[in-house]
């Protein structure tokens, strides 16, 4: 099977939830015997030159970068900015060009953001497309629009959730088939288009590659992020200015270890002073000696949080929102701990800190639930399956030809 996979970023080298989650789909596809091209804008090309050496990679004339004369000009569109910013005619023409030089089986594109070329692709050639849902978009949208403080902010956040919905709602029945990350999505996608086609592929973890750590002796709090991502600085946020106090009251001293991409951006105040910034680990196991216990206090967000899924396969504890845990089939206190309320999210981190042996329990209880829910060697025998089961459908015959 030759197939093309168009995407909104290279996703090497793989150092966010986002390129981890694009990348081990890569990945999986190459596993299992399927000739991938892969196509991403110029603008995001990361190191492109050592994907290259992967699949063969086409790069394409967008640039997605935010923009004043663009938001303004996005006030008199019906589709979303965070979404028309990746349109452009000449990635257009170039897919179009490739397409006809060669002869694709089908076409699987990573996010809604790239969702017009697979459907321009299907008309032109009448080839299956797929659309990977790595979030359910409308629902970021609402949920960045509900913590917006600027009233201005909230405004605009008001009209480009009512634009996504629409858009979301008729893009995704324009597909042979949609691969949403959780059941949750799946269902809200459904009340957006009942008619659209899924399966649900969950997020998953290279477990060969991330380790299992045993040791629970460093007593830090472990905060993974990618600083450039807003949900994140909105999580942040709240950590140092609610959860935080709240931890101190109880452990005066401890130091949250901030660590991952962007964070040295990160400019400590008041209140903040026990914040040890790391910045950007290349090796994802050299996270486990930083802390025992990790924090991931979401607000804003859908789909499945990658970082969750491999803090727990390194056998990390952690303590999380019920958004943060949202889509990860996970049980409170067995896997992991959940908690919405600031004051029991930082007794828990508390706790945990003190126990090593609770720690241990649960982060042994977390690796082996990951290797058994959430591998990716499992995870990529379903993805395969559903192109097979594509390819199995597009050659049969038509009624009419009967």
């Amino acid at each position: 099977m030759k197939l093309l996979q168009i995407a909104p970023m290279v996703p090497f080298p793989p150092d966010d939830g986002g390129r981890v989650g694009i990348f081990n789909i890569t990945k999986q596809f190459l596993l299992h015997g399927i000739d991938v091209h892969f196509a991403a804008p110029e603008a995001n090309r990361n190191d492109d030159f050592a994907f290259s050496k992967i699949v063969p990679v086409h790069l394409l004339a967008i640039d997605s970068r935010n923009s004043y004369s663009g938001i303004a000009k996005n006030l008199f569109s019906s589709v979303p900015y965070n979404i028309e910013k990746y349109h452009s005619s000449p990635a257009c023409h170039d897919l179009v060009s490739l397409c006809t030089d060669i002869k694709f089986d089908a076409v699987h594109v990573d996010s809604l953001h790239m969702a017009k070329y697979g459907i321009e692709l299907k008309r032109r050639f009448s080839i299956p497309i797929v659309l990977r849902e790595h979030n359910f978009e409308s629902e970021i949208m609402r949920r960045y629009r509900d913590h917006s403080r600027n009233p201005a902010v909230r405004t605009f956040a008001s009209l480009q959730h009512k634009k996504i919905t629409q858009y979301e709602a008729a893009t995704i029945a324009e597909f042979d088939m949609v691969l949403p990350i959780t059941k949750d999505d799946e269902r809200k996608l459904r009340i957006l288009s009942p008619q659209y086609r899924s399966t649900i592929i969950p997020a998953g973890v290279d477990t060969s590659s991330v380790r299992y750590c045993d040791n629970h002796a460093q007593e830090n709090i472990l905060f993974l992020m990618n600083y450039e991502w807003f949900a994140n600085r909105d999580s942040l946020d709240y950590y140092v200015s609610v959860i935080l106090p709240a931890i101190h009251a109880l452990r005066p001293g401890v130091t949250t270890v901030l660590v991952g991409k962007g964070t040295q951006k990160f400019i400590p105040n008041a209140g903040s002073e026990l914040i040890r910034v790391c910045g950007f680990v290349k090796d994802i196991n050299d996270i486990s000696a930083l802390g025992s216990v990790a924090v991931v206090p979401l607000r804003i967000g859908s789909g499945m949080r990658v970082k969750i899924l491999e803090l727990m396969a390194m056998g990390r504890v952690v303590v999380t929102t019920s958004l943060g845990a949202e889509g990860i089939d996970a049980e409170h206190g067995k896997h992991l701990l959940v908690s919405d309320d600031p004051n029991e999210f930082a007794a828990m981190v508390v706790k945990f800190l003190d126990s090593k042996q609770d720690s241990l329990r649960i982060g042994k209880n977390a690796r082996a639930f990951i290797e058994e829910h959430y591998s990716w060697n499992s995870i990529g025998d379903r993805l395969a399956g559903v192109y097979q089961s594509l390819m199995s459908r597009a050659q049969l015959p038509s009624e009419a030809s009967l």
